[in-house]
């Protein structure tokens, strides 16, 4: 397991994850601090695999989860992800924890505001770019 901390966050990550992840994962913080300043919270994000005692009591079919000031994602469902939804589904749970919203639609407001060409449907709970369902 690699880490890595920052005054923001604690960051796990097994040594196999794809790079793209963890780059996203980056771009992702950045955007979320142009919200916020993310140096009132300080959380701790964590990518398992399914394989994990943990992913199995916590999250088991989820993409990720967010309690408070801890992440965790479910690689084994995320990396299977376009960049697009991938990039969708991290800043949610940062938007989450570091706008301390539990609100889905507030959240998806939000992450739409963030992404250039894309809206949330309040009505269907669901992405959209172009017109088409993310």
């Amino acid at each position: 397991m690699r880490e890595e901390k920052t005054q923001q966050y604690n960051l796990y990550y097994p040594a196999d994850i794809n790079p793209k992840i963890v780059e996203l994962f980056h771009r992702a913080i950045k955007l979320v601090n142009t919200l916020t300043d993310l140096k009132h919270k300080k959380a701790t994000i964590t990518f398992v695999r399914n394989n994990k005692f943990t992913v199995d009591l916590v999250i088991r079919d989820r993409l990720a989860e967010y309690w408070r000031d801890m992440i965790v994602y479910n690689l084994d469902k995320i990396e299977q992800k376009d960049e697009l939804s991938l990039s969708i589904i991290l800043l949610e749970e940062l938007v989450h924890c570091y706008c301390d919203t539990l609100d889905e639609k507030i959240t998806g407001l939000i992450v739409a505001s963030l992404i250039p060409d894309i809206i949330f449907d309040i009505l269907s709970m669901s992405y959209k770019k172009a017109g088409k369902t993310i």
